[in-house]
């Protein structure tokens, strides 16, 4: 699911039950639980670490063939953004309802 998908679900739910409603995740469909939501962090998870890249930058400096070579296929401006949305707390079982719903 992308941002987009993303707002346009909610966009459409919103329409149903009002902007203040409140956003919950419902996880394991065997034993199902429901969550709040927690921090929402966009990222570039498979992105090197700026240490590892300036080290490299070094080596490549001192005719290092393999750090240029890792540099050209870590290019930092190649790596996918993800957002990820975390889990809050637990805040009990899912309801049978919202499971059935979910096609749990």
């Amino acid at each position: 699911m992308t941002i987009d998908q993303l707002i346009a679900a909610l966009e459409d739910q919103k329409e149903v039950s009002g902007g203040e409603t409140e956003v919950r995740i419902a996880h394991q469909p065997s034993w199902p639980f429901e969550y709040s939501l927690g921090d929402i962090v966009a990222t570039q998870p498979c992105k090197p670490d700026p240490e590892e890249i300036e080290a490299a930058k070094e080596a490549a400096e001192d005719g290092d063939d393999g750090a240029e070579q890792w540099l050209i296929t870590n290019d930092v401006d190649d790596h996918p953004w993800v957002l990820f949305i975390g889990e809050g707390s637990q805040l009990g079982y899912l309801p049978g309802g919202v499971a059935g719903a979910l096609g749990w």
